[in-house]
């Protein structure tokens, strides 16, 4: 709810998607459910989740929000997005797909 007083600011969206090979879905789930934990703890980690897909068991994706600009590029340039994509380059049958937004007008109450 908006209030007289109230300022809209600027949030950051990732959408990252995914596609385990078979034999390499639950070690993929795992290392994806273990980076958004960590990266919750983060600073300016608004909200990170990730999903499996409804219709193909093997795809994933990951819906992040962070707080400004700055924040995500700490998070981007830290050694867990680092990690995680050495990581899972076995696990995958093709490349991730990484997808930034910049939502605007968002009233701070959300952020």
């Amino acid at each position: 709810m908006r209030t007289p007083d109230s300022q809209e600011v600027t949030m950051y969206v990732v959408v990252a998607s995914a596609t385990a090979r078979p034999e390499s879905r639950a070690e993929l789930a795992q290392l994806l459910a273990g980076a958004a934990e960590a990266s919750r703890s983060e600073d300016g980690c608004l909200s990170y989740h990730f999903t499996g897909d409804l219709e193909n068991p093997d795809a994933f994706s990951s819906f992040e929000i962070w707080r400004d600009q700055a924040a995500l590029q700490t998070h981007l340039a830290g050694p867990g997005v680092a990690g995680l994509l050495a990581k899972i380059g076995p696990l995958v049958a093709a490349p991730p797909t990484i997808v930034g937004y910049q939502v605007e007008g968002v009233p701070d109450q959300l952020a």
